[in-house]
């Protein structure tokens, strides 16, 4: 059976939104295609490639990507790989036929434009008891934001605990829903922990990395819009270890 790496949105303003991305791999032992988590940076090795919604030249085509451009690599489904195009900022699928990978430690890496790598940015960098991965999408998140316009989120312990345990319900219960059986909707569930708010959104994925949660969600109009909205102010993340998906995040957002 193929793994598969969801995420989904959920707007306090409309309703409920699921969003299911299919990753992909190498080939199973019953003849089917299934996915390889693979991680690194490669090259166009052709002019034109397209980038495709799905692992098929019958997908749509959702951008070109020019040779010698640098893409980021997913995961790899037969001879299609899942990658993330630094120019368009889209997650797709190319032929690994006209993709050249580079190792991490080859002294050729191509060059990535720098705000699609961003490191660990002043104002998360001082946190205590945060976790790397919390921090790491907390900066690429604001990143985004003021490129956008937006202000920078402020980190919330009290949010992210909210985060945390809606994570760990997820993998405990062995569901994957913004609506939980012990908690309820996010919004239930951020009032039972005596959180006020005039506004919120909740961005959960399964993923093995918070990259790969942050690009999907970046790929998607309604996580996106969650990402980018200026109105809120505060955000919590939790990240729980799952056997199905590598790892499940929570990202919730308030004002």
């Amino acid at each position: 059976m193929n793994k598969k790496a969801k995420c989904c949105a959920l707007m306090i303003v409309f309703a409920m939104i699921v969003a299911m991305i299919t990753a992909p791999a190498g080939a199973s032992d019953d003849g089917q295609d299934t996915f390889a988590y693979k991680t690194g940076n490669a090259t166009v090795n052709v002019s034109g490639l397209n980038l495709r919604s799905g692992p098929g030249t019958d997908f749509a085509a959702l951008a070109s990507i020019g040779k010698s451009q640098a893409v980021k690599i997913l995961g790899q489904l037969g001879e299609w790989y899942a990658v993330y195009d630094y120019n368009s900022k889209q997650v797709g699928f190319v032929n690994g036929n006209y993709i050249t990978a580079v190792s991490e430690d080859s002294k050729n890496d191509p060059k990535v434009p720098d705000e699609e790598a961003p490191s660990i940015s002043e104002d998360v960098s001082n946190l205590e008891n945060v976790s790397d991965d919390a921090q790491r999408l907390l900066s690429l998140v604001n990143n985004v934001r003021q490129e956008s316009g937006s202000e920078k989120l402020e980190y919330s312990e009290e949010l992210s605990k909210v985060a945390y345990d809606k994570a760990r319900d997820m993998v405990t219960n062995n569901y994957f829903s913004h609506q939980s059986p012990s908690y309820g909707t996010p919004f239930e569930m951020m009032k039972a922990y005596g959180l006020a708010f005039t506004a919120a959104a909740e961005n959960i994925a399964g993923n093995q990395t918070v990259d790969g949660a942050f690009y999907a969600w970046m790929n998607s109009d309604s996580h996106k819009a969650n990402i980018t909205n200026g109105d809120f102010t505060k955000t919590g993340i939790g990240v729980y270890t799952s056997p199905i998906y590598g790892k499940i995040i929570v990202q919730l957002f308030m004002k």
